[in-house]
């Protein structure tokens, strides 16, 4: 005899299943939205012979100035932007060109001297990125970096290795016209399992570019969106 209840019973706890299944494997990362902590950098132009850190959890630089409006200056060292194991560490020297970004002990990324802002991208498989936007106008370029569940260190986007194969419209102009051209990017958001850059050009048109995170590749797809 056909039972109803039994099949109604059945079929519910298939579609809860389902949606188990569904909800474990579309998205099994997840990463936060980005939270700023923290810059680092040499103000182009600036006046005060030092490299400022602003949001260190810990600065082992000697001070060298500290202005009226609370920046301190720093001829060199080694700062640290948040705590524990997943801590991102910069060292700097004042008149050296570079700044050198990673976890303790492992500096695996060296930007030029610029002014940077510094936001924490945490995520529910243990793998924690660091938003490095640089903010000077003739550059505007964002690097991500991260650690590793095993702790190693990597570099996963720069956006200045975008410019050729993305903007190649900018082939035709130099000096000056070139900076003036290139892609300026606003901010940085994320959709569960996909990091999304955003950007404005006058050449190309405003657009976004969009990381999806692959979990067999263990590492970012990239996607180029033009509004």
């Amino acid at each position: 005899m056909f039972n109803y209840k039994t099949f109604i019973l059945k079929n519910i706890l298939g579609l809860i299943l389902c949606l188990t299944l569904f909800s474990s494997t579309s998205f099994a990362m997840i990463f936060s939205q980005p939270v700023e902590i923290g810059s680092i950098g040499w103000p182009v132009r600036s006046s005060w012979n030092g490299i400022f850190v602003n949001g260190a959890s810990y600065n082992d630089g000697h001070l060298v100035n500290t202005t009226s409006q609370g920046y301190s200056y720093y001829d060199k060292g080694i700062a640290r932007f948040g705590d524990g194991e997943n801590a991102l560490y910069c060292r700097y020297k004042y008149g050296v060109d570079g700044l050198e970004f990673g976890g303790k002990d492992q500096f695996i990324c060296t930007l030029s001297t610029s002014t940077y802002n510094i936001s924490r991208i945490d995520s529910n498989e243990g793998i924690t990125l660091y938003v490095l936007k640089d903010e000077w106008y003739q550059s505007n370029s964002i690097v991500i970096i991260g650690r590793l569940k095993n702790g190693k260190w990597v570099k996963y986007v720069d956006t200045t290795d975008y410019i050729e194969k993305y903007f190649s419209s900018l082939k035709d102009y130099a000096g000056a016209s070139y900076y003036a051209n290139t892609p300026k990017y606003n901010k940085v958001s994320c959709e569960n399992d996909t990091v999304i850059i955003y950007y404005e050009s006058g050449l190309d048109g405003d657009g976004e570019f969009r990381f999806k995170w692959d979990d067999k590749a263990q590492w970012f797809g990239i996607e180029k969106v033009v509004y």
